[in-house]
């Protein structure tokens, strides 16, 4: 491939800014939180887990309710309309309905303990409704469509697997200030508004007309064995990647901070102790 050695410009700085950066997206997204009261940070580093190299994540969210935490580890990347991504999802199975969160509880100011708790939440992960199984970036290429799992979409959603870790890490490790206390992490991917596409298969395999979405789950089933020096190796599952348009977003932002059904809705009644 040949370059192009003609001088780039201020204009075409802009509309690379403004089409193609994600850099920006970013922003928008920590400026949204920070309006909403949440606890971000943007653009932090962390150690991945699995290759232990230094990366950075765009931003971690937190926000809480009574003795109940969100943690929501952001990538966040910026699509044409030209190129959305398409999610293919199929019928969840009453195997993938659930959720795990983590409880510390301080037993007695010396001592205190942390585990995952397997959640079967089927009013939030509702068996047979559709959940995405597989991606594809749709464009055109010298006038042919073209598609497949998008290199720089997969980083970034499995960015957000990694950066995970930390957050069910320090789940695990409790807060201090808290005798007892129950976190949910939940990765999250956020795409350019009108960029979302979803494609449901029922269970014979037949597709539906595609239909364009602020937000949609999709199946991942991640385990994470996080080692303490005092509790051991906790074992917890990170069930759903959630998919947001920016608008999706701003709507889960506005279920986190003004909604106490969502949160009942996560923390099922009696499904907890401490």
């Amino acid at each position: 491939m040949t370059a192009d050695d003609t001088p780039i410009k201020a204009e075409d700085i802009e509309e690379y800014i403004n089409t193609q950066d994600d850099f920006g997206l970013e922003l928008r997204a920590f400026r949204a939180c920070k309006e909403r009261g949440f606890e971000v940070s943007h653009g932090g580093t962390y150690e991945d887990p699995v290759t232990k190299k230094t990366r950075q994540y765009d931003l971690r969210v937190s926000g809480e309710n009574q003795k109940r935490s969100v943690q929501m580890p952001v990538e966040c990347k910026n699509l044409k309309e030209s190129h959305p991504l398409v999610v293919l999802r199929a019928p969840r199975t009453v195997n993938e309905s659930y959720l795990e969160i983590v409880i510390h509880h301080d037993l007695d100011g010396l001592r205190s303990t942390s585990r995952s708790v397997r959640v079967n939440n089927r009013d939030l992960y509702k068996p047979g409704e559709p959940v995405g199984k597989a991606m594809r970036q749709i464009g055109r290429q010298n006038g042919a469509l073209t598609g497949g799992r998008d290199s720089e979409v997969f980083d970034r959603w499995s960015q957000a697997l990694s950066s995970a870790y930390d957050l069910v890490a320090s789940a695990v490790s409790g807060r201090p200030d808290r005798p007892w206390f129950c976190s949910i992490t939940m990765p999250a991917l956020v795409v350019s508004n009108r960029t979302l596409w979803t494609v449901d298969y029922d269970g014979n395999g037949v597709p539906s007309a595609p239909m364009q979405v602020n937000e949609c789950a999709f199946y991942i089933g991640k385990r994470y064995d996080v080692a303490h020096s005092r509790y051991g190796t906790v074992a917890h599952t990170i069930t759903h990647l959630h998919i947001f348009t920016f608008d999706g977003f701003m709507k889960q932002l506005g279920r986190l901070s003004s909604n106490p059904k969502y949160w009942d809705l996560l923390f099922p009644e009696g499904s907890l102790r401490g």
